[in-house]
């Protein structure tokens, strides 16, 4: 072999040594940036979970039905149900059962309609009329199923 080929054979090699080191260093720095990326999505999950008012036992969470009977044929005295949380941001459906607060007390009913204003009309659907109005912030929970008829 002459002098020549041999020479452009070792630079073929050298160079594909040197491709294979920027390689095996790409793996370890991608490796490292997964370490050090998960290390600080976990810790960003711990900060925030640490700084929630909610927990999971909040979220979901069942309850016993007690009170007039203004839900009849939905709800009866002593079912228990299924409630979830409802988010501040959270939109409210016409149509669903909502746990709200009104002077100082507890109530589940119907959302009928929310006006231009921000108040929220609730109607139990044994009542002939509706509650009167609350504020978004007074809706506390959405009945989510029927547990125990």
């Amino acid at each position: 072999m002459t002098q020549k080929k041999f020479l452009i054979k070792e630079e073929k090699k050298a160079k594909k040594q040197i491709l294979t080191k920027v390689y095996e260093f790409f793996l370890i720095v991608l490796f490292f940036a997964l370490i050090v990326g998960t290390v600080l999505f976990v810790r960003y999950l711990t900060a925030v979970t640490k700084h929630s008012n909610m927990t999971i036992e909040d979220a979901v969470f069942t309850s016993r039905v007690t009170g007039s009977g203004s839900m009849l044929n939905t709800l009866q005295p002593e079912n228990e149900i299924e409630l979830t949380k409802v988010g501040a941001e959270e939109r409210i459906y016409c149509g669903h059962v909502y746990v709200f607060e009104q002077n100082n007390k507890t109530i589940i009913h119907r959302f009928v309609y929310e006006t231009t204003g921000g108040l929220y009309y609730f109607k139990g659907d044994n009542n002939p009329l509706y509650d009167a109005p609350i504020n978004r912030s007074q809706i506390k929970y959405k009945h989510t199923k029927k547990i125990i008829d």
